[in-house]
């Protein structure tokens, strides 16, 4: 587990790390974890260690094949390596076009709100306009229009 060495506090319990020592493997048992398999097989030394692992485990035989495939054919290995670049390349490209995406998609709703904000302000700008025109004041329109503080005040007397 992760945790303070100095306070003893565990960090979270949603990881913790195993260390298998593959030097340590115990003398080899009849009926042995899949665990203890892949140890032995992961440590194996030659050819025949892992032909004799493989041929008890079929999970261990089909890691078999591929690593003697990979191994056994260089242009393979370099096909496997390519493809393996590619697969990441790729990612990483979706990735930036995501957040490339994202980002445009911000700017554009930004402007979009700030030009709807825009159309907002006219409209109670000229919803003021009319009120003062209907009951003759149109002195206060022209002074709304060089004074912004008495426009925000003529706004709050409207209520718009």
């Amino acid at each position: 587990m992760f945790c303070n060495t100095k306070i003893g506090k565990e960090y979270t319990d949603l990881m913790e790390m195993h260390i298998l020592e593959l030097s340590k493997l115990p003398p080899e048992e009849k009926n042995e974890t899949s665990l203890l398999q892949w140890m032995r097989f992961l440590g194996g030394k030659t050819r025949k260690d892992f032909e004799e692992m493989a041929k008890k485990n079929s999970e261990l035989e089909e890691a078999y094949d591929v690593l003697d495939k990979l191994s056994a054919d260089e242009k393979k290995r370099l096909e496997y390596e390519t493809r393996q670049r590619a697969i990441r390349d790729y990612n990483i490209g979706m990735l930036t076009a995501e957040r490339r995406g994202i980002e445009a998609g911000r700017k554009i709703g930004m402007e979009e709100g700030r030009e709807e904000g825009r159309t907002e302000g006219v409209n109670r700008i000229n919803q003021l306009n009319i009120e003062l025109s209907k009951i003759g004041r149109t002195e206060d329109i022209l002074k709304a229009a060089v004074d912004k503080e008495y426009q925000e005040k003529l706004l709050k007397e409207f209520e718009l």
